[in-house]
């Protein structure tokens, strides 16, 4: 099966299963967010122009993982790499081979912009967003009682 189809049938379901919540339960308050793909390769991409880098393509597969990974930190209320596996074990489970992978989170910003400017301040994070060796990004986030937790995965496909 489409590695995107089964993304997007889980991705699905888990929506589903939050809209289906009970209102006030902790599962009812978790929203993902919509992030324009567009808005988000001009914003990532802006740092590597910048920088003289090659552009990232935006990827579904790491999209729909980062969402998955924004939405398991939303429900705990902890900002974590591993809440809902490893890195190389979430690439793995979505169908996603790659020779290098890097993620950044973070939580609490109310905007891509500002999450991203965070993350450049951070000396680990924006070496993430400028290793020359990743060709690919995607970057999900979801909002719980007013707080919300960022995932951005860069990767480098086989």
């Amino acid at each position: 099966m489409n590695r995107s189809v089964v993304l997007r049938g889980g991705l699905c379901a888990a929506l589903l299963a939050l809209a289906l919540a009970a209102p006030g339960s902790a599962a009812f308050a978790q929203v993902p967010l919509a992030i324009a793909r567009a808005d988000a390769s001009a914003a990532v991409n802006a740092f590597r122009d910048a920088a003289r880098l090659s552009r990232l393509g935006n990827d579904p597969v790491l999209t729909a993982l980062a969402t998955q990974q924004a939405l398991a930190m939303a429900a705990s209320g902890t900002m974590s790499h591993t809440i809902a596996g490893t890195l190389q074990a979430r690439l793995a489970a979505g169908g996603y081979g790659g020779r290098a992978a890097a993620e950044n989170i973070g939580y609490g910003q109310a905007t891509l912009d500002a999450v991203l400017g965070s993350w450049m301040q951070s000396a680990p994070h924006r070496a993430n967003i400028l290793d020359q060796r990743m060709t690919a990004f995607g970057v999900g986030a979801a909002t719980v009682n007013g707080t919300t937790y960022w995932a951005l995965i860069l990767a480098a496909p086989r």
